[in-house]
């Protein structure tokens, strides 16, 4: 597992999370979700889908914040963002260079 300094426990483990979920599904690509689901008490939620597995994160509420920070490590790259409306978003990443996985075989 990759340690840093600079990521917290529950950092590392999404990180870690994240590597082996990948690595289950074949892909490097993570796509970081939020929507309102429109009505109270619910509002936003937010969670990261790989490969069509819904993974929901131990700390939901910095799960943007925390995907930065693994983007400012170089451990995640982001391709792009899509702002379906003012609530809404989809965040595409892919693992960093240096975790790019075989998926051969």
């Amino acid at each position: 597992m990759y340690k840093n300094m600079e990521l917290k426990k529950y950092q590392d483990e999404l990180l870690f999370t994240l590597r082996m979920a990948a690595k289950r599904k074949y892909t490097n690509e993570i796509i970081y979700k939020s929507e309102w689901l429109g009505f109270l008490p619910y509002g936003q939620y937010h969670w990261i889908e790989i490969g069509g597995e819904e993974l929901k994160p131990i700390s939901p509420d910095s799960l943007k914040d925390d995907l930065s920070i693994l983007c400012k490590l170089g451990l995640l790259i982001k391709v792009r963002e899509i702002q379906n409306n003012k609530e809404d978003t989809h965040i595409y990443y892919e693992l960093g260079a240096q975790e790019t996985l075989n998926k051969s075989k």
